[in-house]
């Protein structure tokens, strides 16, 4: 395990969004070192699994809502 401790460096705090729960898809690429389209594919391919999850897009009233 000794050799696998590496992994732990590259642990970092994700930012969030002023409400301290939410976070963009940029924010989220940011974290992962991504471009903003690998998440955007991800979503797309497990989009069920991550609404069960909690995952939810604000649009309209709600977006506007929200901000």
């Amino acid at each position: 395990m000794l050799d696998r401790t590496d992994m732990l460096g590259r642990v970092k705090a994700l930012s969030l969004l002023p409400d301290g729960m939410h976070v963009t898809t940029a924010m989220v690429a940011a974290y992962f070192s991504v471009a903003e389209q690998a998440i955007r594919a991800l979503v797309h391919d497990h989009r069920t699994e991550l609404e069960t999850n909690g995952y939810r897009v604000l649009t309209g009233a709600e977006l506007s809502d929200f901000k």
